[in-house]
């Protein structure tokens, strides 16, 4: 688990549900490390009884401002593991990396954070919000598998209704996290340029407001196309834009049997519009 002292902001530790730290000390004998942003002359900490607390401080910015405010992200996978992220936007922090951010203590096989000067941060504290802002997501998998990303906690300014639209840029869909969670198939590998956070639609992304129901999912040695809508065709098509597959189809969900390995391209059309994706086999 981290803490951020300067923003007040925590992640639990991956994989877990119940280990929120609080920025107070519970336990006798519980053991924790202390990240510094640039290493002092004396690296000895010294704690003192006017340290001590009768019962737990509240730490969450619950103010009406109009410019402050954190939500906290949390990544699942179907093979049962579980990330999650904050980004925290205080008029005292700024966008430079500085000690409103937190990094990863260990990037293990499954990761989920975001970045500020080329640093990977599970804890990201902004400048006063700014609606225009973006913040790129990136996440790393052990394995191919579905994957959601969902809103777990908000406060300020995102307890108030602010947008927090996940932008899939792969997709080229839109989901606002206020509203929805966002479910997605990937390869194992990491991914740093798929995702971002943004808080505004431009005027050609207003009908991608939400995720539409198009997917591509493997399951085994096959993928599946599926939508709400009956799909009529669907082409596959090698790195080199030869054309080895298509189905004429009228149904809500395709099988495709790919036989050689290699990365492949996939168009399908569904109710009139048409749709792509990459596909590793």
């Amino acid at each position: 688990a981290t803490y951020n002292a300067s923003t007040s902001a925590w992640v639990p530790a991956p994989n877990t549900n119940t280990a929120i730290p609080t920025g107070n000390i519970a336990n006798i004998g519980q053991g924790f490390f202390v990240r510094a942003l640039s290493a002092p002359s004396d690296t000895s900490l010294s704690f003192t009884n006017d340290m001590r607390k009768a019962t737990s401080g509240a730490f969450f910015n619950k103010n009406n401002s109009t410019t402050e405010g954190k939500f906290w992200l949390k990544l699942n996978s179907s093979y049962n593991t579980n990330n999650t992220i904050a980004v925290a936007y205080l008029n005292s922090a700024s966008d430079a990396f500085d000690q409103y951010d937190s990094k990863a203590i260990g990037m293990g096989s499954d990761a989920f954070y975001t970045m500020a000067d080329a640093q990977k941060l599970v804890i990201q504290g902004k400048a006063g919000f700014d609606i225009t802002d973006i913040v790129p997501v990136g996440t790393k998998h052990f394995q191919n598998a579905n994957f959601t990303i969902s809103l777990v906690q908000k406060e300020g300014i995102f307890n108030n209704g602010q947008a927090i639209y996940l932008h899939d840029k792969d997709s080229g869909t839109y989901t606002n996290l206020q509203n929805a969670e966002y479910s997605f198939t990937n390869n194992s590998g990491e991914f740093a340029n798929r995702f971002e956070i943004v808080y505004k639609l431009d005027v050609l992304a207003t009908a991608e407001t939400t995720r539409n129901s198009f997917e591509v999912y493997r399951e085994g040695d096959d993928f599946f196309v599926r939508n709400d809508k009956n799909i009529e065709t669907v082409e596959v098509f090698d790195a080199a834009g030869r054309r080895v597959l298509k189905l004429n189809s009228s149904a809500k969900l395709v099988r495709i049997k790919i036989d050689a390995k290699g990365v492949y391209f996939l168009k399908a059309v569904s109710a009139g519009k048409e749709y792509s994706k990459k596909i590793i086999k």
